[in-house]
């Protein structure tokens, strides 16, 4: 008896846990979508996130023959999916702005700063190479911002790297087979920077 009650109670486990992670994925994914839709938009990506989220559900316990707990799985997606898009949503246009703020900020700053920051002169600005620069910059506060934030933002604003290109940096680094090689994924190069406004303003053309 005890056995079966263990079992019931890892299934159970194993069921809320599964509700509750794929209610939250598509709350997250709803907020991406809604963010490139737009503000118009949101209201609706908003009710197909909650009401997809409990759909899927509903059809699992229907076909399963479980239809109140597929009810109550439902409820559970809905209120997991719908509170991230609502909390989400609240923030999204306060993040729209600050990335049209650095689109139109950043890339003449990187830019003026492109050559001094490149010092293996490879066309690119890595994260070890930024920080490295901004420990050397800390009696230039102006300096010191800009390539903080270039750091802060190199996944938006570059690129991912070739495996050729992440494997010369790894030797430049020093970096062994099994050493930690997530900051060499992206780098920013001058077609970047010069690109990364348009991007933006392409990305966010519904706001």
């Amino acid at each position: 008896m005890l056995v079966l009650e263990a079992i019931f109670a890892i299934l159970l486990a194993g069921v809320v846990g599964a509700v509750l992670v794929l209610g939250l994925a598509s709350g997250f994914l709803c907020l991406h979508i809604g963010k490139l839709a737009g503000p118009r938009a949101l209201p609706a990506v908003g009710f197909i996130c909650v009401a997809g989220s409990a759909l899927i559900w509903l059809l699992l316990g229907t076909l399963a023959e479980l239809a109140v707990p597929g009810m109550a799985a439902a409820c559970l997606a809905a209120i997991c999916s719908g509170s991230v898009f609502s909390f989400g949503a609240r923030e999204m246009r306060a993040e729209v702005q600050y990335d049209r703020l650095i689109a139109s900020w950043l890339p003449p700053v990187g830019l003026a700063l492109f050559d001094k920051l490149d010092a293996d002169k490879d066309n690119l600005l890595t994260v070890p190479e930024l920080s490295r620069a901004l420990a050397a910059s800390a009696a230039d506060p102006d300096s010191m911002l800009s390539i903080y934030l270039l750091v802060q933002n190199v996944y938006a604003v570059g690129h991912r790297l070739d495996r050729k290109t992440r494997k010369r940096l790894a030797a430049a680094e020093r970096r062994g087979f099994f050493a930690n090689r997530e900051d060499l994924l992206f780098g920013i190069s001058r077609e970047d920077l010069q690109n990364y406004r348009q991007s933006v303003a392409e990305k966010y053309k519904r706001w």
